[in-house]
C-alpha cells in the first residue's frame, strides 16, 4: 500500500507492507516481529513498523517528525 501524507507541512510518501517473517535491518538495530506491518518513507530513508498498517503509518509519521526537528 502506498499513502501520501503531510508531516510538519511537508508531503511524504509511505510504502507499507506486511512482513510474514522476522525482519532484521542490516545494521542490526531494529527488528520487526513476524506478522507486523513495515512502513518506509523513501524521501527521508526512514522506516518503522506496527501491529497494523495504520499503526505502522502513525509510527512512521512520528519518526519523520523527529527527523525534521
Amino acid at each position: 500500500m502506498t499513502v501520501k501524507s503531510m508531516v510538519k507541512g511537508r508531503e511524504m510518501t509511505a510504502v507499507i507492507w506486511k512482513e510474514e517473517e522476522q525482519f532484521v535491518r542490516t545494521e542490526g538495530a531494529e527488528q520487526c516481529p513476524a506478522g507486523h506491518s513495515i512502513s518506509l518513507c523513501p524521501q527521508f530513508d526512514i522506516s518503522s513498523f506496527g501491529k497494523s498498517q495504520e499503526e505502522a503509518l502513525e509510527n512512521l509519521k512520528d519518526a519523520v517528525k523527529l527527523f525534521l526537528l
